[in-house]
């Protein structure tokens, strides 16, 4: 009888040591990973602003971004895409007094296509007033957080939140 005891003693000492260990971890790399995403949602807006306001799609930029938010720890995948405003947007037609202007086109310019022209153009690709930008980055593997959440509350990768930024702008130089 005695010896029962005893196990379940050392078991649940065993137990309360884990979670004394495991649960303060998990905390501290849960805001860590809030951190992280804090810097990345700051830095996407940051570039994606200044791309908009200059005209200017660089590679420069692209470094000097992807550079801050590895600084963060974690290893990102970004993405981007470009919509070039046709040269000629918009076609006018009267009807009974009245100046219809259609709808712009855009030539939809994705990732590999942008490092391409990047590539070919010195590392600049200008931008006129009504191009779109859009940058998204995504964590590439999960966080110590991510891991240790699964763990602790048995929620599934699905369940658990992914570390994320978008940010998209319309060129006003």
């Amino acid at each position: 009888m005695e010896s029962g005891n005893a196990l379940i003693t050392v078991v649940v000492i065993v137990l309360v040591g884990g979670l004394l260990v495991v649960f303060p971890m998990y905390m501290i790399a849960n805001q860590n990973d809030k951190i992280a995403q804090n810097i990345l949602a700051t830095e996407t807006t940051n570039l994606v602003n200044d791309i908009i306001t200059t005209g200017e799609f660089t590679r420069e930029k692209l470094d000097k971004y992807d550079q801050k938010i590895s600084a963060t720890g974690y290893a990102f995948d970004t993405e981007y895409t470009i919509m070039i405003l046709d040269e000629n947007p918009s076609k006018k037609e009267i009807l009974a007094n009245a100046t219809k202007i259609g709808e712009n086109v855009f030539i939809v310019v994705q990732k590999t296509q942008v490092d391409e022209l990047l590539n070919n153009q010195q590392g600049k690709m200008l931008l006129k007033p009504g191009d779109r930008v859009n940058i998204r980055s995504t964590i590439k593997t999960s966080t110590l957080s991510m891991d240790l959440g699964s763990f602790l509350f048995g929620a599934s990768s699905k369940d658990i939140k992914n570390m994320a930024a978008e940010s998209s702008g319309v060129v006003t130089k």
